[in-house]
């Protein structure tokens, strides 16, 4: 594949997978005002049911909070750069895919050094996402190979791929906020 070929692709979470993390934070809500319900039906204490719904919401709003920071993040990678942004928009930092030395993943946080500038810092990106950004990378630098993944992330991984022989890359939507 030569340069013009290569086209920019964006990676991190998007608005879609915030969306599917708030209807499991519902359903762990519902689940948990369940199991609530029915402590109090065993004990007696009916009117205590709309007591334990604030705690059940807690439970259920906890989820997405977390996600909610890593959809504001995302990598860019172009023809000859990769670029860390604010909200798919605004630049924080780049480094050139020549002068990259290492890609360092682990469970949470995945770090690209390069070899005149500051590293990357990118967290919270889904792993399939973040294999797919491997071979992004590869495409655009053939010769790269020094990827250095976290022994549990390499162990999830492989059982990601023992679950899903066929290898599809994960969707990528087109969000824009």
């Amino acid at each position: 594949m030569n340069a013009s070929e290569l086209r920019i692709k964006e990676f991190g979470n998007t608005v879609y997978q915030l969306r599917s993390v708030c209807i499991f934070g519902v359903i762990l809500a519902l689940i948990a005002e369940g199991i609530f319900a029915g402590a109090a039906y065993n004990s007696g204490n009916l009117d205590r049911v709309w007591n334990t719904l604030p705690c059940a919401l807690l439970i259920g709003v906890t989820v997405p909070l977390l996600i909610l920071p890593t959809c504001l993040f995302s990598i860019r990678v172009t023809r000859d750069k990769i670029q860390h942004l604010f909200c798919r928009k605004w630049h924080l930092s780049e480094g050139l895919i020549e002068d990259l030395t290492s890609v360092e993943i682990g469970k949470p946080l995945v770090v690209f050094r390069f070899k005149n500038g500051p590293a990357i810092r990118f967290i919270g990106a889904h792993l399939r996402i973040l294999e797919a950004l491997c071979l992004c990378i590869q495409e655009h630098r053939p010769a790269f190979a020094n990827f250095n993944f976290e022994n549990r992330t390499a162990l999830t991984l492989g059982v990601l791929h023992k679950l899903n022989p066929n290898g599809h890359e994960p969707t990528h939507h087109d969000s824009r906020f």
